[in-house]
């Protein structure tokens, strides 16, 4: 074999190779045009290869075969071009298109047949040997072979024309890919007729052309054409549509902005200096950016014609091979979104500029109420935002359950959910409010305020709301804005250790004044905050004056009385608090115009200090102080009465004394029947005689003693009780050598300790039950009461302790077998204080086992077994490890838990396996229960599914019936079906039949 020949070969097979690729890509696409075309660069392989193939053949019969082979090739390749070429140029549903197709094939009919007879028959070539090598010969121009010729060359033409025919009436973005072809088919002509001409080959190089020609199609039309096309379309959509496009890369750098930017965020400098930080903070968008954020809608606010106007920013990352980061795109528009799109309420921009254009769609009057979560920063800060999100949209579709249908939903600033209804009473709108609270499985707080007429500003009136909640979140606890107000009634327990129990007692009869002459919700808040507040100017007076056991002299008295003003400048100086400045400030003014500081008289007086007035001064006639005993309730009365129209407002002593006269009256020692608001009042006054030194209580015989620790927490006092109860003598306390942790048993002195901590990092009281341990050192089990104090005698803090012996209250109750159980699993329980499992703060299985126990055996309910477990929970944390194992069931427990209402219980029993018990009303139907499951399971399976890789869950559910009636029975059928849902493949709930 000579080198020609090896030549000839090795670029046909490269060419074969790209012929094949080709023909596999378009294959796979599974478009009608490049299917044709890929069948037809199959053919082309085919001609190729059969031409290659007569190299090696030296029988005269096969040689002829082989160019049969070849020219049939040939002849279907270019027929598979033809039909390409209709269906590129969008001519397939031409008539005559399809007519000339049909023409063609039955010429290829007749073009096969002839060439499968030449072989037997040479009607159309016959062979003759040129320099030692069979080569094909025409014979005299045979009629047959010229068909051939005609044929192939007849619908190579066609598809050619067709091209050009569909080039001249394209647009011109578009006449790229049409005259790729006949350029391509021009460049491989003139390559033949240069091979011809100028050189001396006798192998035919033109049968690579059936190779080329398709994948050259393909590449430039189909690909390179099509991306320009593309590029072309991006860039024109880019500068052309009516949103502006800013992007910066990975690093925060800007890269590229459109028109429609520079033109929407006309205030701001679009230049290569700007930062995605500052590009941000220009727009007034909040800084969601976080890893755990892809896409991301929301307000932004621009300086646009010297007037701040509102845009739409939607965010999203961009992401390159491997998941990493390559770009941030945002998309600007400045129509404001009607509807926010976590919740579906209205969006606050759209719902003012509604107002404003139009309020008269709104039937007057209307009651308005502002809810917003506890802590949502804060949570989103610690867990992301998709937890967060949840809460809102839960909280959004209980407020949609919970209120009338007609009502107005908006979403306002600082994800605050706003409802705007017809009117209704505070009663009424509170009740439904606590159905909000039953379903939302978070603290919040909420305000309601009212426009009244048509000329009434709804948005005012949403602010007025707004700011009532921002003094209610000042009172609440799990608020984190009620850290100002706590180190604010922390630094006035300083100075008067009464403070709290004063400040519950003054909130709870002020409240309850308030409902009877019927504040506003309004008004209610700004009581609650001044009784909490009213004498925070005392935190600027001397200790010694406030403390001081005797009369105080005109000077000390002067200095006392400026505490009012001293408490205005205080409220003045903090935003929540200016609302009830004024109020502080004329607390001790009188109805005759004798107080100070001001001399206000009567009405010029503010209502709520008329109201602290009168529930201040009564509080401190019916409450022990360093001076004088408490009074009795008469005769606290008879004084406000006398006091009315002089020191106090005469219809609000009225209506207070008809309070106290209605829970006081008919009142006998021992009894009880009093309204809750003045329990604390009478539990202190009714006891003024020898009862309220006495330390036995007779109810269930519980001997209780009380003493007293000193700063070291040695005991420093002691009653006559304490050594009947701990066996230590007054001996033992007056040597200083007893100290508190001496009455804790050694093995619980570690769990005792960070109870005691605990507890008190959230309050200045403790409650807590303990094992004591006595001298003789036998141990008993105790409840114990602690509350710090400054003594102002010794300047000292100091800590009262009250322990109650509650072991015999347990003996009492185990006459019956449930009770003995009850108190046998409670002991248990004091044994193994913690009662939360460490990894996901679900009950631990001895506590929940004991509360679930309590609950079917009550009978009230019927109940619902659901058991989960994490299928291939093992093989999970073999590849992404222990802890991703553990983090992903702390997603499931936190999942499970927020799909729970708040009486329903779970808990996990094993390392990946979960139980929980649901509460249902008698006589609820087990269609809706089982639905209750299966909103359960999509709810955990939808959160838990969006972690990559996650495992799926399976779940068994069952009821209480005849076959489950206990805690056991109902726990193993439902694992039953747990196992179950597992053999099926998991990742599904089984429900009992």
């Amino acid at each position: 074999m000579d080198r020609s020949t090896v030549t000839f070969i090795v670029i046909s097979l490269v060419f074969i190779a790209a012929a094949l690729y080709q023909a596999v890509v378009s294959f796979r696409s599974k478009r009608v045009e490049l299917n044709r075309l890929a069948t037809g660069t199959v053919f082309g392989v085919f001609a190729v290869v059969f031409y290659m193939g007569r190299l090696f053949i030296e029988s005269s019969g096969a040689f002829m075969v082989w160019t049969s082979l070849c020219l049939i090739s040939v002849a279907v390749a270019m027929f598979c071009f033809a039909q390409f070429s209709v269906h590129f140029t969008c001519l397939s549903e031409n008539k005559w298109a399809r007519l000339l197709l049909r023409c063609f094939s039955l010429g290829l009919v007749l073009d096969a047949v002839i060439w499968v007879v030449n072989p037997f028959y040479p009607w159309a070539i016959r062979l003759e040997s040129v320099s030692e090598r069979m080569l094909l010969s025409v014979s005299d121009k045979n009629a047959f072979y010229v068909f051939h010729l005609a044929l192939v060359f007849t619908m190579f033409a066609t598809s050619i024309g067709l091209m050009l025919f569909r080039y001249a009436r394209e647009p011109k973005v578009y006449r790229k890919r049409y005259i790729g072809p006949s350029i391509i088919v021009a460049v491989l002509l003139l390559i033949n007729v240069l091979l011809d001409e100028f050189t001396d080959l006798e192998l035919d190089y033109s049968i690579e052309f059936y190779c080329l020609l398709p994948v050259c199609v393909y590449w430039y039309s189909c690909r390179f054409a099509v991306i320009d096309l593309i590029n072309y379309f991006n860039d024109n959509i880019f500068k052309n549509i009516d949103r502006g496009v800013v992007l910066f890369d990975y690093k925060g750098k800007l890269v590229v902005f459109n028109k429609m930017a520079e033109q929407l965020l006309a205030g701001i400098d679009l230049n290569v200096s700007l930062t995605q930080k500052d590009f941000m903070k220009f727009c007034n968008i909040s800084d969601f950016y976080s890893e755990s954020v892809e896409v991301y809608s929301t307000q932004g606010f621009v300086n646009r014609d010297d007037r701040i106007q509102p845009i739409r920013c939607d965010f999203r990352k961009i992401k390159g091979d491997g998941d990493c980061l390559v770009g941030n795109l945002f998309v600007i528009s400045d129509t404001v979104a009607r509807t926010d799109l976590l919740t579906g309420f209205h969006s606050w921009e759209h719902f003012k500029n509604f107002v404003a254009k139009d309020a008269s769609q709104f039937t007057y009057p209307l009651t308005v109420v502002v809810c917003d979560l506890n802590n949502l920063s804060r949570l989103n800060n610690m867990k992301g935002h998709n937890v967060g999100d949840r809460l809102l949209i839960g909280m959004a579709d209980a407020l949609r359950e919970a209120f009338p249908q007609g009502s107005c939903f908006v979403r306002g600033e600082d994800a605050k959910l706003i409802v705007i209804c017809d009117y209704m009473e505070l009663a009424e709108v509170n009740e439904r409010m606590e159905i909000v609270k039953k379903k939302v499985q978070s603290s919040f707080q909420y305000a309601v305020d009212g426009a009244t007429t048509w000329n009434t500003d709804i948005v005012d009136a949403i602010d007025s709301a707004t700011h009532t909640l921002m003094q209610k979140k000042l009172l609440d606890r799990s608020s984190a804005h009620s850290e100002l107000l706590t180190s604010l009634v922390r630094a006035l327990q300083e100075c008067d250790s009464d403070t709290e129990a004063h400040v519950k007692r003054t909130q709870r009869m002020g409240a309850a004044l308030g409902r009877k002459i019927g504040l506003s919700d309004k008004q209610q808040s700004n009581l609650s905050l001044l009784c909490l507040l009213h004498d925070i100017g005392k935190i600027g007076i001397p200790l010694d004056i406030l403390n001081k056991p005797g009369k105080l002299s005109e000077e000390e008295w002067n200095t006392i009385k400026t505490h009012a003003k001293k408490g205005y400048e205080i409220a003045k100086s903090s935003k929540g608090l200016v609302e009830i400045a004024d109020m502080i400030l004329h607390h001790h003014e009188r109805w005759d115009g004798l107080g100070y500081p001001d001399g206000l008289k009567g009405e010029q007086i503010p209502l709520l200090s008329r109201i602290i007035a009168v529930v201040d001064s009564f509080d401190a006639m019916v409450s022990n102080c360093s001076y004088r005993a408490a009074r009795p309730i008469e005769e606290a009365i008879v004084e406000l009465e006398r006091c009315a129209g002089t020191q106090f407002d005469p219809y609000l002593v009225s209506e207070f004394v008809a309070i106290c006269r209605d829970i006081a009256k008919d009142v006998k020692p021992d009894e009880g029947r009093f309204d809750p608001i003045f329990d604390e009042i009478v539990n202190r006054t009714k006891k003024n005689g020898d009862e309220n030194n006495r330390s036995l209580h007779r109810v269930h015989n519980v001997m209780f003693t009380r003493y007293v620790l000193d700063i070291h927490n040695s005991i420093i006092e002691v009653d006559e009780n304490f050594e009947k109860m701990t066996g230590f003598t007054m001996d033992d306390v007056r040597a200083k050598s007893l100290r508190q942790l001496d009455l804790i048993p050694e093995e619980d002195l570690t769990e005792y300790l960070c109870l005691v901590s605990e507890v008190l990092a959230k309050s200045p009281m403790l409650y807590c039950e303990h094992r004591l341990k006595r001298k003789d050192g036998t141990v008993i089990y105790v409840f114990c009461i602690g509350k710090v104090f400054y003594d102002s005698v010794s300047r000292e803090t100091r800590s009262e302790i009250i322990v109650t012996n509650s072991s015999n209250t347990y003996a009492m109750m185990m006459m019956k077998g449930e009770a003995k159980e009850s108190a046998a699993a409670r002991m248990k329980l004091l044994e193994n204080p913690s009662s939360r499992d460490s990894l996901t703060g679900f009950l631990n299985p001895e506590t929940f086992r004991r509360d679930a126990e309590e609950k079917i055996t009550y009978g009230k309910y019927r109940v619902m077994a659901l058991a989960v477990d994490v299928d291939g929970y093992e093989k999970f944390c073999e590849s992404k490890g222990r802890e991703t194992g553990e983090s992903f069931l702390l997603l499931v427990s936190e999942a499970l838990n927020d799909s729970l209402r708040e009486h329903d219980m779970a808990c996990r029993l094993g390392k990946d396996f979960f139980v929980a018990m649901l509460f249902f009303e008698k006589n609820s139907p087990p269609g809706y229960m089982y639905d209750r499951a299966q909103q359960i399971y999509d709810k955990v399976s939808v959160t838990v599914s969006s972690e990559a890789d996650a495992p799926t869950l399976s779940m068994g559910a069952v009821l209480d019936c005849d076959q489950a009636k206990n805690y056991d029975e109902l726990i193993e059928a439902a694992e039953n079906l747990m196992r179950t849902s597992k053999k099926r493949g998991g990742g599904r709930l089984t429900v009992s039949e």
